[in-house]
């Protein structure tokens, strides 16, 4: 069960887990906190499930500059799951999260406990991207269902994209931005015995696990102890580039020094973070987690939140396992390769795997 507790610290563990992702948990944080206070919400463990169940993916796509104004109500939650059982014949059992990181696991976890169904300890990504297509029932190659979109007004969309799953992307977002507000999206659904398949199990309780070691150590050496992963210091922010992204495949690159030696770091974004170098020696690239944190408290910092100034502790650690596969470094590294235009090597080489510091540097 997820209790009002809990709240504070998923939202602490997510957004470690976020990798600079996730968008912003002020307003979802708190749709959680006041369901919380009504019920629990029931957590189930994704071995426990029924194998004939349906489970629904679901998350949110929209402008962030407009979700407080235009955010996702509860008629759109329940016209999307009226939709999805005549479609599939079958009332939803089980939500699911796409990704762990910030506001992506709260909506769905929200809307969970409104319609008082369980949400599966697991999601789809284990950190956080930025593409529907990342999920991980596609690198086990799962079947696609037709997916289904709700605007702000309730309107409910079909997208049948079964035969080319990839496209989803570009025809979500073509409405998304239409929509002019925060959308809901349920980009696959699936059984019972394809989630004990193809999802990610127990990332909720990772998160928790994480969010409860900021609040009561305050100590990165306990932190990188449980994640098995890397405090490699504290820096300062000197400088943020900003990238065309018709020029580079990343928005943002972060210019850090350290506080109390002359390392030098580069950081680069993707709405992820995506690449990080310590003396222009690359030390984390995706699908690596990269995190900023504050450097005494140890709470993550929000990408929003980061400016020229700011005093930070770097930690990476390792995603899922399934990442690290040829398919899974496939897939993380094609989307990237693919958005470099100026770069067309990149998109020959890159079901080689080759690294993604390639893409800095001209053939």
């Amino acid at each position: 069960m997820i209790q009002f507790e809990d709240i504070k610290h998923l939202n602490l563990g997510s957004l470690f887990l976020s990798a600079g992702g996730g968008e912003e948990t002020r307003d979802a944080k708190f749709l959680c906190y006041t369901q919380t206070r009504k019920s629990p919400i029931n957590l189930v463990q994704l071995a426990n499930i029924e194998n004939s169940a349906l489970v629904a993916i679901i998350t949110f796509m929209g402008s962030p500059t407009v979700e407080s104004e235009k955010n996702i109500s509860s008629i759109q939650f329940n016209n999307i799951l009226k939709q999805a059982k005549n479609i599939m014949n079958e009332q939803i059992s089980y939500i699911v999260p796409l990704g762990i990181g910030g506001a992506t696991v709260f909506i769905p976890m929200f809307f969970a406990g409104m319609a008082n169904l369980p949400i599966l300890d697991a999601d789809c990504f284990g950190r956080c991207f930025s593409y529907l297509y990342l999920e991980s029932p596609n690198l086990f190659q799962v079947p696609a269902s037709v997916s289904f979109m709700t605007n702000f007004d309730g309107e409910v969309f079909i997208l049948d994209c079964r035969k080319r799953p990839s496209n989803i992307e570009k025809h979500a977002r073509r409405l998304a931005n239409a929509s002019h507000g925060a959308c809901l999206i349920i980009p696959h659904v699936i059984t019972g015995e394809q989630a004990k398949k193809s999802l990610i199990p127990g990332t909720i309780t990772q998160a928790l696990t994480i969010g409860k070691l900021i609040e009561e150590k305050r100590s990165f050496e306990a932190i990188t102890e449980y994640t098995k992963g890397k405090f490699w210091g504290m820096a300062g922010i000197v400088r943020i580039d900003k990238f065309g992204v018709k020029k580079r495949p990343f928005n943002l690159r972060f210019i850090l020094e350290g506080m109390y030696d002359d390392r030098r770091f580069e950081l680069y974004l993707e709405n992820e973070f995506f690449l990080l170098f310590e003396d222009g020696e690359c030390i984390a690239e995706a699908p690596d987690i990269v995190t900023l944190c504050h450097p005494f408290t140890c709470e993550p910092i929000p990408v929003t939140s980061l400016i020229v100034g700011t005093m930070v502790g770097i930690c990476t650690m390792k995603a899922p396992d399934i990442w690290y596969t040829e398919r899974g470094l496939s897939l993380v590294r094609n989307k990237l390769y693919n958005k470099s235009r100026d770069l067309a090597f990149a998109t020959v080489n890159a079901s080689k795997n080759e690294p993604l510091t390639r893409l800095l540097r001209k053939p």
